[in-house]
């Protein structure tokens, strides 16, 4: 069946377009939809970044908000703290005036203590220099014979305990000093040497002790402490039967000495001791001795013996021969003044 062609033709090739019908199809208009469509979305476009920028301006508004919020917490707190150093000035002003009030009443008391002493030290003054004027007259004249006799007494006494004490020492002098010496050994030999064991358990102390005179080359003297009195009085015994000890027995170098033993005595008596061997020196007495502490002084072997017990007993240390002449002395001065006596009468 054939048909005829038509007002409107086709070209049966697809290939072949008209460019006039091509050109149709591409300027087909927009439906008036479609542009509502485009600016709403240009609309929601716009508002959506208006809100984007409203939310971070806001968002900035609330930082600054909360750092303003910060700052006022900030001065809120220092204000506080002002507030109570505020307070606690007040405090210490109020603390601090009661205190100067304090203090202006005790420099009122103290002005008024330092006026008292001034008139207690002025009166004390005059107190101090009566007494001295009257010390001063005491000193002049000598001192009631009461006085001194009670002074001698306590002297005595003291002297007397401080010997006391010493009873059981033994005092060792020229034993010559050495380094590292060992005096315990030194003793229990010259015990060996004497013929008296001098066991360890009986010495309850040794050591040397420094000389009065510090000028003096001797060796210093050994203080022995000992268990008791009777054991020290039976060596010092037995170093009189030996008869002196000499240093070469000890096995010490250098040249040979004499040791002596004797009883611990006060420095007074030492004193006196020494005098009264002096004494016996000059007045050719053959013995001095100490014995309980009580010097003792013998002229011969069968003279008796004298205690020296203060310096005045001294001068009973003389010799026969002046003993002789002042007897004689005594004797033609009686009988001068018998004659003397006889001529007045007559």
């Amino acid at each position: 069946m054939f048909h005829s062609p038509g007002k409107y033709q086709s070209n049966p090739d697809l290939s072949v377009t008209d460019d006039r019908v091509v050109n149709v199809s591409q300027r087909k208009r927009k439906q008036p939809e479609s542009e509502m469509m485009d600016a709403f979305q240009l609309l929601s476009s716009e508002i959506r970044g208006w809100r984007l920028d409203m939310d971070s301006k806001i968002s900035t508004i609330c930082d600054s908000i909360s750092v303003i919020k910060q700052d006022l917490d900030t001065l809120r707190t220092t204000s506080m703290e002002i507030k109570s150093e505020i307070n606690s000035l007040r405090t210490n002003q109020v603390a601090t005036n009661d205190k100067v009030r304090i203090l202006e009443n005790k420099q009122q008391d103290t002005s008024k203590l330092i006026t008292e002493l001034q008139s207690s030290i002025e009166f004390n003054s005059a107190e101090h220099n009566d007494l001295k004027t009257k010390v001063s007259k005491l000193g002049s004249t000598s001192m009631p014979e009461q006085v001194t006799n009670t002074v001698a007494m306590l002297e005595h006494k003291i002297e007397s305990m401080e010997q006391h004490a010493r009873d059981c020492n033994l005092e060792i002098s020229n034993l010559p000093e050495k380094r590292g010496e060992n005096l315990l050994k030194y003793l229990e030999k010259i015990g060996s040497v004497i013929n008296f064991t001098i066991q360890q358990r009986d010495v309850l102390s040794i050591h040397r002790v420094p000389h009065a005179n510090s000028q003096t080359t001797q060796p210093k003297n050994i203080i022995v402490k000992l268990a008791s009195r009777l054991l020290r009085d039976n060596i010092l015994s037995a170093y009189r039967l030996a008869k002196g000890v000499k240093t070469d027995v000890l096995d010490i170098p250098g040249p040979m000495h004499t040791i002596y033993f004797n009883e611990h005595l006060t420095l007074k008596n030492k004193q006196l001791f020494r005098l009264c061997r002096d004494a016996a020196k000059l007045h050719k007495y053959k013995y001095v001795w100490i014995k309980h502490a009580t010097i003792l002084v013998r002229e011969t072997d069968t003279s008796p013996s004298i205690a020296i017990k203060t310096e005045k007993d001294i001068a009973k240390i003389r010799s026969k021969t002046n003993v002789y002449y002042v007897i004689l002395y005594n004797r033609y001065f009686c009988i001068v003044m018998l004659f003397v006596m006889f001529k007045l009468l007559v």
